[in-house]
């Protein structure tokens, strides 16, 4: 290899001029430049630049999006010895600002759009800037140079910053070389790729993967005309891409549209294609020959014809979820790097995956585990000629890093005896618990995130005054699905997650148990590769303060400057005895259940002067905040609405009210002889399973009333409490019980027929609650 990015890269254009090196939409077709043209156009920017003055040496920003002006940008850099700054697009433009002096960059190179958005005149007030463009036009005549030694920084990229400030690396030509020759060296790519760009590229592992690797290899690079899935799946079909790289977030998403279409198939075609997958798994597995790809053809013909490999980084990867992709016909190779070590230092072999494991190391590199536990776990440390020169203007925070040679990761993990990697946390985010219990987050994270509740949880370690003092205790912060609790009609929202993390704690060790949970409305603070930030989470993150500041949006004023909608906020403000908001959410912010909605939307319908039938079917169960409910509830405004000083309502009278033909329907008054044989049958059976085998003990039915009505009311420590009870008591009081039941899980015809049979009333409790108390006054 030669000692220059751009050298190299001389060498493949001349062995490749007519070959297209980027792939690029306009006017909704794909249209190319070859490695001739793309040559051409970097000497043209590069001379562009020597004539204001950019020498060998000097820092040159790129603020650009996925596009062809991007490599052409860095390339230019390389050309003339520059060190490209890679910028992020989507950083707000102080931060912008603040790195453009940091680095102390001669010159922003930029396009019209990224200008814009990144400050504009603000931006020409610190730094000279550079318009690119891939329709420059002259004579590309290369000057005459010499070209920087292999050890003179080509780059330098800033870090994520999870866990504290971004930091400048400093990596130099021969960094970035000696990776893309080891990349090289295993096979995994050939010049007839063609590599699709969606990861932004001021990160190492995509720039690295997706745009300087087949760069110097002589393969392809296509951009999307965005990141939106129609957008970038159309460019793999049109442009016949092999590769895509991404993080594990976009894998899962592929993984759970499959599933989901998956589970729409009905149970024998299930079962079919389940057992024909299990038998294509085993013939891959054994000998190489995969079939998976013709069952689930719909699924592989979205990305286009020509997909070989998915290469999973930046974050771990599920286990899981990889073994589905694999038996699903896919084939995902999961990497391992960091931004210090240009970046790649471990790869799966394509014959010889591991699941769970981010594979060996590169040809050329060396890993080993620093101070191994009695588990083989310790800290990950690296040698090899891609370790980075240092940390700009950072010293000391080099010197702690790089210690003989070695680059000491921060990143947790073992080495199993086949020599593949296995990462099990980052260093510095251990928490270590007064009883000296060292957790690991994401392992935590991992596990409570497999609630579909859940859709997003992060761990961390809270004070908590106890009366020996203050001490550290697991508490989460979880982000609730929304979307997955309104398609399972569910408004319970903070009952339910603690259902569902109660229950996965049970299959985790005491010390591994989050001791409480906040729930959050906004996203976590995440790295653009998906990593939680966090540094910029807090106990008080999800925490709304009663004073919090709202800007007034022109739909806000519309709504505030409506009188009804000011009486309604100023009744529950009163009633709530705090400030409401338009965005608060209803159970979130105000403290509102299930019983509580309805109690609030009664409210409302009587400060309106409607009836309660004219309110309820809005489907004001689905609506989470005061916003949404004003926009519900709006069309039924009338002249004299608001005006009523009555506010109490009127539950006898509601309660008097028959409830819906449908649950009358599947309530049974008068059991028949048929039906009396059916129930003895069950109850016989229930009485021998939990008397002789599990040994219910009961006590108390002295207590139940001989005559009238009553209720039973159970804790719901499991889904078998109606059973126990049906099982416990006499026979003649279980034909007098009718136990509520959710509505979903009696949906198949034989079981509704059983249902009712055994008084089973199925309701949504959360959805129909005014149907659930009509029915219980009824009976």
């Amino acid at each position: 290899m030669a000692a220059s990015i751009f050298e190299e890269f001389q060498k493949i254009a001349h062995l490749f001029p007519e070959k297209p090196a980027v792939f690029f939409e306009e006017d909704r077709k794909f249209s190319f430049l070859t490695f001739r043209e793309f040559l051409e156009q970097t000497i043209l920017l590069g001379n562009r630049l020597v004539s204001k003055g950019i020498r060998q040496g000097d820092m040159i920003a790129i603020l650009i999006e996925n596009q062809p002006e991007w490599p052409l940008s860095f390339m230019a850099a390389q050309y003339i010895g520059a060190i490209a700054v890679p910028l992020d697009v989507k950083l707000p433009k102080d931060d912008i600002m603040n790195l453009l002096v940091h680095c102390g960059a001669k010159t922003l190179l930029c396009t019209e759009k990224t200008f814009e958005t990144g400050g504009g005149n603000d931006l020409e007030n610190v730094i000279s800037t550079e318009i690119v463009s891939i329709k420059q036009t002259g004579e590309a005549k290369p000057e005459d140079k010499t070209y920087p030694p292999e050890n003179q920084s080509a780059a330098m990229f800033y870090t994520s910053g999870t866990t504290d400030n971004p930091k400048g690396v400093l990596l130099s030509h021969k960094n970035f070389l000696a990776n893309i020759n080891a990349i090289k060296q295993i096979h995994i790519t050939n010049p007839q790729d063609v590599f699709i760009s969606i990861l932004p590229l001021h990160h190492t592992y995509s720039f690295t993967v997706t745009c300087l690797l087949p760069l110097l290899e002589g393969a392809s690079i296509s951009y999307p005309a965005s990141i939106n899935p129609d957008d970038f799946l159309r460019c793999m079909r049109e442009t016949k891409t092999t590769m895509l790289a991404g993080v594990p977030q976009l894998f899962a998403l592929l993984h759970h549209g499959i599933n989901n279409k998956l589970k729409k198939i009905p149970f024998a075609g299930k079962f079919f294609i389940n057992c024909m997958l299990g038998i294509f798994l085993f013939l891959r597995k054994t000998t190489g020959i995969n079939l998976a790809g013709f069952m689930l053809s719909d699924a592989h013909k979205k990305f286009g014809p020509k997909l070989r490999f998915m290469i999973s980084g930046g974050a771990r990867l599920d286990p899981g979820l990889a073994d589905d992709l694999y038996k699903w016909g896919f084939t995902i190779l999961e990497g391992y790097g960091l931004t210090e070590t240009a970046p790649i230092l471990a790869f799966n072999p394509v014959r010889k995956i591991k699941s769970g494991s981010v594979g060996k190391p590169l040809p050329g590199i060396k890993i080993k585990i620093d101070n191994p536990d009695e588990n083989g776990i310790g800290e990950i440390i690296a040698q090899g000629d891609n370790i980075m020169l240092g940390y700009y203007n950072r010293e000391e925070d080099t010197r702690r890093a790089i210690n003989k040679g070695w680059f000491f990761t921060g990143d947790l993990g073992y080495i199993d005896h086949d020599g593949y990697i296995y990462i099990t946390g980052r260093k510095d985010e251990l928490i270590i618990l007064d009883n000296g219990k060292k957790i690991n987050p994401e392992e935590l994270e991992h596990q409570y995130g497999m609630s579909p509740y859940v859709k997003e949880v992060c761990v961390f370690a809270s004070p908590v005054k106890e009366s020996s003092g203050v001490t550290r205790k697991l508490t989460a912060i979880v982000i609730p699905d929304e979307d997955y609790f309104r398609s399972r009609e569910i408004v319970n929202i903070e009952d339910k997650i603690k259902w569902e993390l109660d229950n996965i704690s049970h299959r985790l060790p005491g010390s591994k148990r989050i001791q409480g949970f906040l729930i959050g409305k906004n996203k976590l603070p995440r790295t653009p590769l998906g990593k939680i930030m966090r540094h910029k989470i807090d106990a008080e993150y999800p925490i709304v303060t009663s004073e919090k500041m709202r800007t007034a949006a022109s739909e806000d004023e519309i709504l505030l400057s409506n009188e009804t909608n000011k009486k309604i906020i100023e009744y529950l403000s009163n009633r709530l005895k705090k400030t409401v908001y338009l965005d608060d959410h209803i159970e979130l912010d105000l403290g509102l259940d299930s019983l509580g909605r309805v109690e609030l939307f009664l409210d409302v319908q009587q400060l309106l002067n409607l009836d309660a039938s004219d309110i309820l079917p809005l489907e004001l169960f689905y609506v989470n905040t005061i916003r949404e409910l004003f926009l519900k509830i709006m069309p039924f405004y009338t002249h004299g609405a608001g005006h009523s000083d009555e506010r109490e309502i009127k539950w006898p009278g509601i309660l008097k009210q028959k409830p819906s033909p449908t649950t009358l329907n599947s309530i049974i008054l008068k059991p028949t002889i048929i039906d009396m044989l059916i129930n003895f049958f069950f109850y016989t059976g229930f009485n021998i399973l939990f008397h002789s085998f599990i040994r219910v003990k009961v006590k108390g039915k002295e207590n139940i009333p001989a005559k009238g009505p009553y209720l039973i009311y159970p804790n719901h420590t499991s889904y078998l409490d109606g059973f126990l009870i049906a099982g416990s008591l006499p026979f003649k009081k279980v034909l007098t019980i009718y136990f509520l039941v959710f509505r979903g899980y009696i949906s198949v015809p034989v079981i509704k027929t059983l249902a009712r049979i055994g008084r089973l009333i199925p309701v949504n409790i959360t959805m129909d609650i005014m149907e659930l108390l009509k029915a219980c006054s009824f009976l």
